[in-house]
């Protein structure tokens, strides 16, 4: 079975082939490609669309990936992959999946994803809460970074506010947020979802400046209903750093103001002490050549 590539960059770049079937288990293979990545590292939530469409593909009654939460293990390089798929159960409404990406015998990714069919609900809808303020799109500005080919993919815009503190830093808040939609207008769904809720720069660097790469350890997205045509609104903010280790919580609205997705990670700022004056406590990670820790 072959999965013919779209019109779509996301869709071309996700082209996968059924190689073995079994009960409650499907093998694909892949290439991972370069044109999703920071430097030579592929994102992350590029990385997680993968795992979420091979589950797409095994289950079509259950298209659509509502919960997904991926442990990144090693960092995958833009090469030949194998995904495969283990279909825990499979119900009316829900499908549960375990599912992992390995390149050369390891495991680089793995994902627990839970999937359905957002396009036939069934019970009640509600909303409580207040919808954000939002900038308009044309007084936003785009989001700039070298060495990254992931930023020709999609067309992301800072809120004016974010904008001064990129990449400099200086906020006194560890808070940013802008609008994405993808470069070639992919219309939206929940792939593009898992993409745009790691798409942004860190929160942390509204504060810290741009410190270089900062791995994601694992990320949940909660997609919450199928999202309006246009940009997707996203707004992520962290409120606790712990011994290196950071928590990014996101919000993704529609342009209709409809709140589509909720997204959670984990994080390994290597912030050194000159950036982090502002801290509790700087740590001790130096800039490389300083004769201490690196980052």
């Amino acid at each position: 079975m072959n999965v013919s590539p779209a019109q779509f960059e996301l869709d071309r770049d996700s082209h996968m082939q059924l190689i073995e079937e079994g009960e409650g288990l499907f093998r694909y293979s892949l290439n991972v490609s370069d044109r999703w990545s920071f430097g030579n590292a592929p994102n992350g939530g590029y990385m997680a669309a993968l795992l979420a469409k091979a589950g797409r593909l095994s289950l079509p009654n259950h298209p659509d990936p509502v919960s997904s939460t991926t442990q990144f293990i090693q960092a995958a390089e833009p090469t030949d992959a194998e995904i495969e798929v283990r279909v825990l159960r499979e119900g009316g409404r829900l499908a549960q999946t375990t599912i992992e990406l390995q390149q050369g015998g390891q495991v680089c990714a793995q994902a627990s994803v839970v999937y359905s069919d957002m396009h036939k609900p069934r019970g009640v809808s509600h909303f409580q809460g207040e919808r954000p303020s939002l900038a308009e799109l044309d007084h936003c500005v785009p989001v700039t970074g070298a060495n990254a080919s992931f930023r020709d993919r999609v067309d992301a815009r800072f809120f004016p506010d974010c904008a001064d503190y990129w990449p400099g830093g200086g906020s006194d808040r560890m808070s940013n947020g802008g609008w994405i939609a993808m470069a070639d207008n992919r219309p939206n769904d929940a792939l593009n979802l898992i993409v745009f809720a790691d798409a942004f720069p860190r929160a942390v660097a509204m504060r810290s400046g741009k410190v270089g790469w900062i791995p994601t350890v694992d990320m949940t997205v909660q997609v919450l209903q199928p999202a309006a045509p246009g940009h997707i609104a996203c707004l992520f903010n962290t409120r606790k750093i712990h011994g290196g280790i950071l928590e990014e919580q996101g919000e993704l609205w529609d342009s209709e103001g409809n709140l589509v997705a909720l997204c959670r990670q984990s994080a390994v700022p290597r912030i050194p002490q000159e950036a982090a004056a502002w801290a509790d406590d700087p740590g001790d990670f130096k800039r490389p050549g300083s004769g201490s820790k690196t980052y």
